[in-house]
């Protein structure tokens, strides 16, 4: 404890002129190495998070979980910024940046020399881990929980009665973020066990101020628990002991990832490192604790309890819920190297430069990645490009439409496709208005994003099917980037029924063409686009016979010759339009009731 303590009061002397321009050089490479991050747009829960102050979702009942990131934040900023992306990220940013200089203060504290405590910042600064929260707008919840619980941490080894005071409120504000900082009151007490700086006066009054920080942590901590669903089959269903144990590994083998790509997947192998990882740095700090440097196991215990909220989640397993987790981290890898025998001049370049240059270039790569479909790899840049395409398509459609001079009151149809046999029947059985959870439709915080997109100014509305839609409804189709715009719901229907063809939903198909039929009784009027097609139009070509013979079939099993003969030649004449084949040439090898012709008899019933 001795040396513990001498190295906190060497701490304690004032700094050099050097080391201030040590701290400065750190909060601007932590800063700058993320400009990338003001590229990001808003996506998945940050719809969410803007709808309860745009009043399109009802405020929170009571004393909601997070309340700190997740509604005080929204409602200051919303009023201010509105959806201008910019001054949030900014924000993001300078968090960060105040998060790795706390990193260094606490190094500081903690006996470190400036090489060691500049180099944990760095360190920090520069963490793979920090992508999502800082290009993600929800991922201020994981910044402002580390922030405030760094915070709190460095306030608490000053020692003195109102720096504790400080340490509490911080602590307290950490825990109304996210559960990343609940942990606190645990450290903060074996802090004092093993020998912080405080007079022995003020033990008791630090005590109660522990009990405190641990009656509010527990609260928080139940109102986590009633918030998120954790049942068997819910998304944060938890497991038991095996899951915790690969969850650990996991988490120990993203934390010693260099980055910039960390495994979306963790194999065994990996898991099994990671689980090595924290047994040998257990080894470790039980080895120093008794030559009086305690800073292996403090670190040991803060990395374990920043991580413990998640560690019994089945599925909800992120690398950016171990954020904070970096920083003891971060501290143990400084005190590793003889900083005593490195030059100075040579060290200041050897951390600085890679340190500042390593977040853009992890920035960049991790925005440029793709996947084999040509989308970003990443399922945050993924959701995020997808919610900016989808958005812009919305604003730019729904202006033109006013421009048109088309009818102002008109709103504005999302049209999802069921993809799979599933989806299609879920979509009959509960109706146009069901959708899927698709990556666009949850990219796009499903009305809410399109709304706030459009300031309200129209109706809209997902739908599985066009059936029962106002003909005026301009309709934009989902497919995998974005939207296809279609036209109003007069002329969408076509295409609603070419795509169904094609996917072999015929009975899909022949509601559409009623629908079709009743919004154009006259005539087919249907204007095709090639490139607005969300499936190959090749692919409806290829079963357009099994249609218009499954058709056929359908006389006398709820539909009429005189409607049957009907679809065919309206869906005839719709593929026409898109391939440019005559009539003569689509009809070829089919069964086509030709008006005023008898019907074939229906097929024997086989035995």
């Amino acid at each position: 404890m001795t040396f513990f303590m001498t190295t906190l009061s060497r701490a304690d002397e004032t700094s050099r002129p050097s080391e201030l321009w040590f701290q400065i050089f750190l909060v601007l490479a932590a800063f700058l190495g993320r400009l990338s991050a003001l590229g990001s747009w808003w996506t998945l829960d940050d719809w969410g998070q803007l709808g309860r102050p745009a009043n399109l979702l009802p405020a929170a009942a009571g004393w909601p979980a997070r309340i700190l990131s997740q509604h005080w934040w929204w409602s200051l900023n919303w009023p201010l910024w509105g959806l201008n992306p910019y001054p949030q990220a900014v924000a993001r940013m300078l968090v960060h940046a105040a998060a790795a200089w706390l990193v260094a203060r606490i190094g500081r504290k903690c006996g470190l020399p400036p090489a060691g405590w500049f180099a944990a910042g760095l360190v920090f600064a520069a963490t793979p881990l920090a992508f999502t929260p800082l290009y993600w707008a929800s991922g201020i919840q994981e910044l402002l929980a580390g922030f405030l619980a760094l915070l709190a941490v460095e306030r608490w080894l000053e020692g003195t009665r109102g720096a504790m005071l400080v340490a509490v409120g911080a602590a307290v504000l950490s825990f109304l973020a996210k559960e990343s900082g609940l942990g606190l009151p645990l450290l903060l007490l074996a802090n004092l066990w093993w020998g912080a700086r405080i007079p022995a006066k003020d033990r008791s009054f630090a005590l109660t101020l522990v009990a405190l920080m641990l009656v509010v942590a527990v609260t928080e901590a139940a109102l986590v628990a009633t918030h998120f669903a954790t049942g068997p089959t819910d998304p944060y269903a938890l497991g038991g002991p095996g899951t915790i144990l690969t969850n650990l590994g996991t988490f120990g083998w993203w934390l010693l990832s260099p980055g910039p790509l960390l495994a979306a997947r963790v194999s065994w192998i990996m898991s099994a490192a990671g689980v090595a990882f924290f047994l040998l740095w257990g080894l470790w700090a039980g080895f120093r604790m008794p030559a009086g440097f305690p800073l292996p196991a403090s670190s040991l215990l803060a990395t374990l309890l920043v991580i413990a909220p998640a560690l019994a989640l089945r599925t909800q397993i992120h690398p950016y819920l171990a954020y904070l987790a970096v920083a003891p981290l971060s501290l143990v890898f400084a005190s590793l190297v003889p900083w005593h025998r490195i030059d100075r001049g040579r060290w200041i370049l050897l951390l600085a430069l890679p340190a500042a240059l390593w977040p853009v270039v992890s920035m960049r790569v991790r925005l440029e990645s793709r996947n084999p479909l040509g989308l970003p790899a990443d399922p945050v840049v993924r959701a995020t490009s997808l919610s900016w395409s989808a958005t812009r398509m919305i604003r730019t459609a729904t202006r033109n439409n006013r421009a048109a001079g088309l009818d102002a009151t008109a709103g504005l149809v999302l049209y999802q496709q069921p993809g799979g046999t599933k989806d299609t029947a879920d979509a009959d059985r509960f109706g146009p208005q069901w959708v899927a959870d698709s990556e666009l439709y949850e990219a796009c915080g499903g009305t809410i994003g399109p709304l706030l997109a459009t300031s309200g100014d129209v109706p809209i509305v997902w739908r599985s099917a066009l059936t029962g839609s106002p003909a005026g409804d301009l309709v934009l189709a989902a497919d995998a980037t974005g939207f296809k715009v279609w036209g109003p719901v007069s002329n969408a229907v076509y295409y609603a029924a070419v795509t169904d063809v094609a996917l072999g939903q015929f009975e899909r198909a022949r509601r559409h063409l009623m629908t079709a039929a009743a919004s154009n009784p006259a005539t087919t009027q249907f204007i095709s686009d090639e490139g607005q097609m969300i499936v190959p139009v090749q692919l409806a070509l290829k079963n357009l016979k099994p249609f218009v013979d499954w058709t056929v079939r359908s006389i006398g099993h709820g539909s009429s010759a005189s409607e049957v003969g009907g679809i065919q030649d309206m869906f005839l004449h719709v593929m026409s339009s898109c391939t440019g084949k005559s009539l003569d040439e689509l009809m070829a090898g089919s069964t086509v009731l030709i008006p005023g012709t008898a019907a074939p008899p229906p097929a024997a019933k086989e035995k």
